[in-house]
């Protein structure tokens, strides 16, 4: 008979903080340890389906009113966020979709002369990935996609704007799709990996930065 699994995580470390009259909003997550937030599903049958599906996993919001507003992120241990999806048929088609929307959120908004800083300093292992398998007799199909893996908004009015993301570990964002049998289809994709938007009003100062230092691997 028909094999169907599905398997959905959303919204799992939502960080707000907000302040008003010159005070500092921070949202600030640290890990030196491990972290794993994964949507893993497996199907097997005559036909199979599987579907697993990530989205709005990590997101950091902090706003300030005359103040600094801050959203970072430090990993100096092993982080992943992950979509995995794997079906076998034993005589019909087999169809996965694996899918990763929104891996890591960051946004900052700082009014006045406050600044807006988004970050992520990632020294140890960092993750976003999709993978989709499919196995069939007859017909498979497989379909892996990450967006905005990492996405990265600052916002000032007359203070700074700045969204930087610092690598010198592994910082691995990937979509892969396998698919085998009679007939096979595999498809696979990567949109606004690691996306940043650095915008300050007035005479305030914008800085968008990816720094990958000698250590640092960044796959994509």
């Amino acid at each position: 008979g028909l094999g169907h699994a599905g398997a959905y995580v959303s919204d799992v470390l939502i960080l707000y903080a907000s302040a008003t009259g010159g005070g500092y909003a921070t949202a600030e997550i640290v890990n030196g340890g491990v972290i794993s937030i994964a949507a893993s599903a497996s199907a097997s049958g005559s036909a199979a389906r599987a579907t697993a599906y990530a989205s709005d996993v990590i997101d950091q919001s902090a706003e300030a009113d005359e103040g600094n507003a801050t959203a970072s992120l430090t990993n100096t241990g092993e982080l992943s966020i992950t979509a995995n999806g794997y079906a076998t048929s034993t005589r019909n088609y087999a169809s996965v979709i694996a899918m990763v929307d929104n891996g890591i959120d960051q946004d900052a908004d700082a009014t006045g002369e406050g600044v807006a800083l988004v970050s992520v300093d990632n020294s140890g292992t960092l993750t976003i990935g999709a993978t989709a398998t499919a196995h069939a007799e007859t017909f498979a199909f497989a379909y892996a996609s990450v967006n905005d893996g990492i996405s990265q908004t600052a916002e000032a009015d007359q203070g700074g704007a700045f969204a930087q993301v610092t690598n010198s570990g592994p910082l691995d964002i990937t979509a892969i799709a396998n698919a085998s049998g009679n007939s096979a289809q595999a498809y696979a994709s990567i949109e606004d990996g690691i996306f940043q938007d650095a915008d300050a009003e007035s005479y305030g100062t914008a800085s968008a930065q990816l720094i990958n230092l000698a250590d640092g691997v960044l796959t994509v």
